[in-house]
């Protein structure tokens, strides 16, 4: 298998014909001395320093984005609404679990960094604070614990917003990286060292160091404690220790997307699930060797396994939305560089199907104000596959992708029988609404076009707040009709900027 991810660093002050670099990258940023966040006065403080010493491989994103400048993002507070209502969750309770008797109703969640709240390109607090688990958990009344930075650190790393400047002239979308108050510790994210309710789960192994989120949390992948790890979703269960009313997995694309990484790695092969549902083990559960190292098909199986022996299956699978559906993979600038070949007569060094991402190497080469003599592919006649420049995609790949994610949503339904869990079908959701065709319980159209709509954040890949708010009333909604909780759907519109 072979993906093919490239890059190379023209920085946008060297391809300027007539400006002062230093204008163009270190504009004047004005900004509030002070936020004031739960009651407490927090300092801006600049982290540019310390931002510019995270290598590519940890920062924190999907990819490159064409970054022409730094700007100040102080903390605003997300809104947290009071519904009219709340539902009565008692006769909702797991009772079979004697340790949960008497106590407040417990929401668990795990997934991918679609359900952390990821977005804008980074992890953050306001965006962890408008994930879908935690304003689902604010309509239900009850507490809901995120891994939230210090205060201090609220921009936690990689937020950016969109921008108009756009010095080089190129088609792809330009941004402004956040430079201050970030959680930044010996050049990379910082880890969380608290409790939290929303966990972060991926079967990819402890040797992939540019899962900023996994190393965040400490390897929560891993069935078996490790030294100095965070103890882990997977890990409580297999030793009995976890224990909640309800429970929303996420089987999403965090084993696929992974920082500056597109790779499958083989995501619940089929045999075994197929083998789960033969066997319905409910009482002895077998944790498998490749599952214990946090690394092989067997991960999700097996935790699936530990839900239903524990009598922890009460809750909502949300399965895997289709990679092609997320604007940054669909936006394909290969017609644009193929004009690139046509026009100097160069040979790329990849096929018309290879999909070819909006990373700042494509973005110079296609840029109109970027001197010829800075394009290298260009003056040196060299194989744009060899040259180290921009991000690729072969068909070959693409299919695995797509073959993957099949297996994925497979295996959800598997899983969903297994253990008597409705899916919320956030594939067939994503389409639907790319269609033009969904509009939220309180009349506003959702809105998939990029960076101009709604539903995506600037990243082309994680939703806004809105969006965010959009996925948990389709969530509550299952709820509602599989276990008739009666909880009242969020007012959406109130998360639009």
């Amino acid at each position: 298998m072979r993906t093919k991810i490239m890059i190379t660093t023209l920085l946008a002050a060297s391809i300027m014909l007539s400006c002062n670099p230093k204008e163009i990258l270190e504009p004047t940023i004005d900004f509030p001395a002070f936020v004031v966040i739960d009651g407490d006065t927090v300092k801006t403080k600049n982290d540019k320093t310390e931002r510019d010493k995270v290598d590519k491989f940890s920062k924190v994103g999907l990819f490159e984005t064409v970054v022409t400048g730094d700007t100040i993002i102080t903390f605003k507070e997300p809104k947290k609404l009071k519904p009219a209502k709340f539902p009565y969750l008692t006769k909702h309770k797991n009772d079979k679990i004697l340790e949960l008797k008497g106590k407040p109703f417990k929401l668990v969640a795990a997934g991918s960094n679609l359900m952390l709240g990821m977005r804008d390109g980074g992890i953050f607090n306001e965006g962890m604070l408008t994930s879908y688990p935690t304003l689902i958990a604010n309509q239900m009344g009850i507490d809901f614990k995120n891994g939230l930075f210090d205060k201090n650190e609220y921009n936690g790393l990689g937020r950016k917003v969109p921008t108009s400047f756009n010095p080089t002239g190129g088609p792809v979308p330009k941004r402004k990286e956040a430079i201050n108050n970030l959680a930044i510790e010996n050049g990379r994210l910082k880890k969380f060292l608290g409790v939290t309710d929303n966990y972060y789960i991926t079967n990819r192994g402890a040797v992939d160091n540019r899962d900023a989120n996994r190393i965040r949390f400490g390897g929560l992948n891993f069935l078996s404690k490790r030294d100095g790890s965070q103890e882990s979703f997977a890990y409580d269960l297999s030793v009995n220790k976890n224990k909640f009313d309800f429970l929303l997995f996420e089987n999403g694309l965090q084993d696929i997307l992974i920082g500056e990484v597109l790779r499958p790695v083989g995501i619940g092969l089929k045999y075994d699930l197929v083998e789960l549902e033969k066997t319905k083990i409910n009482s002895k559960v077998e944790v498998f060797t490749d599952a214990i190292t946090g690394f092989g098909p067997e991960l999700y199986s097996t935790i699936f396994k530990l839900l239903v022996s524990q009598q922890l299956n009460k809750g909502v699978i949300i399965n895997c939305p289709d990679f092609e559906d997320l604007p940054y993979f669909s936006t394909n600038y290969r017609q644009q560089v193929q004009k690139i070949e046509d026009t100097y007569h160069v040979f790329s060094g990849f096929g018309r199907e290879t999909l070819v991402f909006g990373s700042s190497s494509i973005d110079s080469l296609l840029a109109p104000n970027v001197n010829i003599n800075l394009k290298p592919w260009v003056v040196q006649k060299k194989n744009l596959d060899a040259s180290g420049t921009g991000y690729l995609l072969d068909a070959y790949t693409l299919r695995n992708f797509n073959e993957e994610i099949m297996k994925k949503n497979e295996n959800s339904k598997i899983l969903s029988e297994y253990a008597k869990m409705p899916i919320f079908d956030i594939n067939s959701f994503y389409k639907k609404i790319l269609k033009g065709t969904v509009v939220s319980d309180d009349g506003v159209l959702v809105n998939a076009r990029w960076p101009s709509g709604n539903f995506f954040s600037s990243d082309g890949i994680y939703p806004t707040a809105f969006g965010q708010a959009v996925i948990a009333n389709e969530i509550i909604k299952i709820m509602n009709g599989f276990y008739k909780m009666d909880i009242e759907l969020i007012p959406t519109r109130e998360y639009l900027k």
